[in-house]
């Protein structure tokens, strides 16, 4: 029970994360959800709008329901070692402490797509000089914890998805990074990871 607490306090505290970070940046003027809405999407534009954002609300529900042992679908466990779950859930928080250096290190520029309007810097500091995408090395953390704790197909097929709709949203990134930072941006992507 107390594992299972744990992991509905760590949705909310992720969920506060990211709500309050983009009211707050909102109520700056800040346009934080920024989506090409002409024929020039990208596939990764395509797949977030389509696909990710349903994905994303029924992964949280099923997270919250699986928490409060609310039997959805019948499904078994790959297993079940509560120390595998432990280290899930330790996976869990720590995925939050990389996301919330992330958003600081972001400052008014962290965007959800990519906004070729933007004039921010890039920015190599803090988080950002251990890994160049720690947001979604903090979401792809994230979800391997989620899916350690609840060991099931459902969350198996979350967690594939999520590390494929990742990297389209990095490539779709980083070209847009190499286009506007030029030898900038390449001098940063020699020295440091992708991810990590």
């Amino acid at each position: 029970m107390m594992m299972n607490m744990s992991v509905l306090v760590s949705v909310v505290f992720f969920l506060l994360l990211f709500a309050g970070r983009t009211l707050m940046l909102m109520r700056n003027g800040v346009k934080v959800f920024v989506f090409d809405k002409g024929e020039n999407k990208t596939f990764a534009e395509k797949y977030l709008v389509i696909f990710a954002i349903p994905m994303i609300a029924l992964f949280v529900l099923k997270v919250v329901f699986s928490s409060l042992n609310i039997k959805l679908f019948l499904v078994s466990p790959f297993f079940n070692n509560k120390y595998i779950a432990l280290f899930g859930i330790i996976l869990c928080f720590v995925s939050i402490i990389i996301f919330l250096f992330a958003l600081i290190d972001f400052g008014s520029a962290w965007r959800i797509g990519v906004d070729k309007q933007n004039s921010h810097r890039l920015v190599t500091r803090g988080i950002f000089s251990c890994s160049r995408n720690p947001v979604f090395v903090s979401m792809g953390a994230y979800v391997t914890g989620i899916f350690l704790i609840f060991p099931n197909w459902i969350f198996l097929a979350f967690l594939i998805l999520a590390y494929i709709g990742l990297h389209l949203q990095v490539l779709n990134e980083e070209k847009f990074l190499k286009e506007k930072f030029g030898s900038e941006y390449k001098n940063y992507c020699l020295a440091v990871r992708r991810y990590f």
